[in-house]
């Protein structure tokens, strides 16, 4: 079997660490099957110097697979309509180029629905090849309305659709969607616990954005220093709140009680988890929350809000709810969780994280194909 994925987002090019999930499941399928990576790099039009002096094509070498990277000018600030017609024209530019050196896939995988999952839909039914498209967005209703609901409901009307997680498929209430949850890489996080102090030790990793509530997380600290609680929070990843809540930590003066530790590698997440004793989720939506799977995989027990994606993995055998923004209730819980850690089974929180292993996720995934690829065949 030939897998094509075409994501949407690739980290190196604007985000280092964006889209990064879609190089890990790549990677999972090519240990099982062929497969490979083909990107449209979008440049706007304040980058214009920058797209005229970028190679027109480059391939990588990843862990076995490879990624086109095949660059187009992107207009969609100027008109939706124009941006998603170029993207198509570019992708199938980029195909044709593509299949050059390469076979013709047996199925294409697209990442997210606009644009990669409705310029594949386009290929697809062009080229009479089976696609399905996995959406990763929290904002996922955003690629149908407004502007966007043609080119959404044409790429759904033409490929198999899946979610990364059972409640984005309810709220999608398509008449067939698959899961296929985003890989975490659960060896990595398989680390030995760090021997337990008097502090307690608190982190989040997280993009510093609106919806995280990071901001609710260092009011809880506040409190919980207030309550004579003797506490230290691991704030690991950056964003444009970071200023913001450098000043929250300031103001409240907890400087001694709360460290940024900016962005890291996997592996020093890694370490870090192993070394806290409770994983904080604060946001008002997560279609997954992958880091909450590896604080599970590291032996992190984990508090949070009742945020839609991580409610399929937590539960009371797992960590414990709070009520979102109501700072009280996050504390009270904290307290409750740290006062019982001894009760948590480790081995069945790695257990739990097994589930979206790479292993485990690869064969789902290589499962739907094979039934895609069936029914093509019944077609014919």
């Amino acid at each position: 079997m030939n897998v094509l994925v075409v994501p949407s987002w690739y980290p190196g090019t604007s985000d280092s660490l964006l889209g990064i999930y879609h190089k890990e499941f790549t990677s999972a399928i090519s240990k099982k099957v062929d497969a490979n990576m083909l990107f449209i790099n979008k440049y706007g039009i304040k980058d214009i110097f920058k797209y005229l002096f970028t190679k027109r094509k480059q391939v990588i070498k990843e862990d076995g697979y490879n990624v086109y990277i095949y660059k187009m000018l992107d207009l969609s600030k100027i008109s939706v309509s124009l941006g998603m017609n170029m993207y198509k024209r570019a992708l199938e530019r980029s195909y044709k180029d593509y299949i050059k050196d390469n076979k013709v896939p047996d199925i294409i995988h697209a990442e997210v629905t606009l644009p990669a999952g409705y310029g594949c839909a386009y290929i697809g039914k062009k080229y009479n090849i089976p696609v399905i498209v996995t959406e990763h967005s929290s904002n996922y209703y955003q690629y149908f309305k407004g502007d966007n609901k043609e080119f959404g409901a044409y790429t759904i009307k033409n490929t198999l659709f899946s979610t990364v997680s059972e409640y984005m498929k309810k709220e999608l209430s398509l008449n067939r969607c698959e899961v296929i949850p985003n890989i975490v890489d659960i060896n990595t996080f398989n680390k030995k616990r760090y021997k337990r102090t008097p502090t307690l030790r608190l982190v989040v990793v997280a993009g510093f954005r609106n919806g995280k509530n990071l901001n609710d997380v260092i009011d809880a600290v506040n409190l919980l220093v207030k309550r004579g609680i003797d506490v230290h929070l691991d704030m690991v990843g950056d964003g444009y709140l970071m200023p913001y809540l450098k000043e929250m930590v300031d103001n409240y003066e907890l400087n001694k009680y709360v460290t940024f530790l900016g962005r890291k590698t996997k592996e020093e997440v890694a370490e870090i988890l192993s070394c806290n004793d409770i994983y904080i989720i604060a946001s008002d939506t997560e279609t997954f929350c992958i880091p909450g799977i590896e604080a599970l995989a590291s032996g992190t027990v984990i508090v949070s809000t009742r945020c839609k994606g991580p409610e399929e993995y937590i539960d009371s055998s797992c960590g414990k709810f709070y009520k979102a923004h109501d700072i009280e209730d996050m504390c009270d819980k904290i307290i409750e969780v740290y006062k019982s850690l001894d009760k948590y089974d480790l081995k069945h929180l790695r257990s739990v994280a097994e589930k979206y292993s790479m292993d485990n996720v690869s064969n789902k995934a290589i499962s739907i194909y094979e039934s895609m690829l069936k029914g093509k065949n019944k077609a014919h």
